[in-house]
């Protein structure tokens, strides 16, 4: 049962008729325990924080590894949940291909952002609140 909420969730972003749909707001998918939404939550903030580590990687190399740091800790949380209510070994291989889809999805928002307003992230409503939830998650995962 938790596989299929997650594959619900999934079905939120997934292209239908090559047509990118909208994201929901993490913050408003995490609003339970279940370990299927809370990998996906990790994921989703892992593929947001792997953008933002690419954003910077020229002009602030330091911000960008300390981007780059705090995927790596969310990569590791985003396999753990997904593995916690599996009967199977998952391996991290897939958890990466499953951030890096997400992280696609970013990237081309981003570059939408850009060709319109000259900016990849700023000013999107999404990526800003997506931003506080992960820059919350990242800092309860640190402290544990």
């Amino acid at each position: 049962m938790k596989f299929l909420t997650a594959v619900a969730l999934v079905m939120l972003w997934v292209p239908v008729d090559g047509v990118a749909q909208e994201m929901r707001p993490i913050a408003e998918i995490l609003d339970t325990e279940d370990p299927a939404v809370l990998a996906y939550g990790t994921r989703r903030c892992a593929a947001l924080w792997a953008n933002y580590q690419l954003l910077w990687m020229e002009d602030r190399p330091e911000l960008s590894e300390t981007f780059n740091q705090q995927k790596v800790l969310l990569i590791v949380a985003a396999h753990r949940f997904a593995q916690s209510k599996q009967e199977r070994e998952i391996p991290l291989a897939t958890t990466a291909q499953e951030i890096e889809d997400i992280a696609q999805i970013y990237r081309e928002r981003a570059d939408r952002n850009r060709a319109l307003t000259g900016d990849y992230f700023a000013g999107d409503p999404l990526v800003e609140r997506d931003g506080a939830t992960c820059r919350a998650m990242v800092q309860m995962l640190a402290e544990r």
